[in-house]
């Protein structure tokens, strides 16, 4: 298809085609005083949100999950095509193998990448390279990302020849 840039002939074709539907906005216009009153609430609900660092082990129904990730794939994107992948994994093998790609990582990341500034900004939260929560919760819900697919990629056909961060661990990094 040819962009003629004059009457948007390509941006119609391309709204025709039924693999990509086009999803509009569909806008609710408020008055002030009710966009002032959701914008506060909207507000106190966020300084409310807080990183998670401990996990429950207790199952939960599989719906639960499924909506999470479908609440999580409603993220605005480009022409609206969600272009991320979500994995949910409840194998206890390949939740192993996904934790020692994770926590290679970030041994690398605490290790190795990590300025001291940023080290001591995370210190009071208690957290480091081990991440137990990807073998103990019961299903791992996880948005894929590049670096981290490609090393769960590695470990699923071949092993690695770097050293384990927990043996490089008691040595001097």
């Amino acid at each position: 298809m040819e962009h003629d840039g004059a009457n948007g002939d390509d941006r119609r074709e391309q709204a025709d085609d039924t693999r990509y539907p086009f999803v509009p906005l569909v806008h609710e216009h408020l008055d002030d005083e009710e966009a002032v009153a959701r914008s506060r609430a909207f507000l106190e609900t966020m300084r409310g949100r807080r990183t998670v660092r401990q996990f429950s082990t207790e199952p939960v129904p599989f719906e639960v999950i499924a909506n999470a990730v479908s609440t999580a794939g409603t993220a605005p994107s480009g022409a609206h095509q969600q272009p991320w992948t979500f994995v949910v994994v409840s194998d206890p093998d390949v939740k192993r193998r996904i934790r020692a790609a994770a926590e290679e990582e970030e041994w690398d990341n605490y290790y190795r990448r990590m300025s001291e500034e940023w080290k001591a900004a995370l210190r009071p939260l208690g957290t480091d390279w081990v991440k137990a929560h990807l073998t103990s919760s019961p299903s791992s819900s996880r948005l894929t990302v590049s670096s981290l697919t490609m090393r769960v990629g590695s470990v699923r056909s071949s092993t690695t020849t770097r050293p384990s961060p927990r043996a490089s661990r008691s040595g001097s990094c």
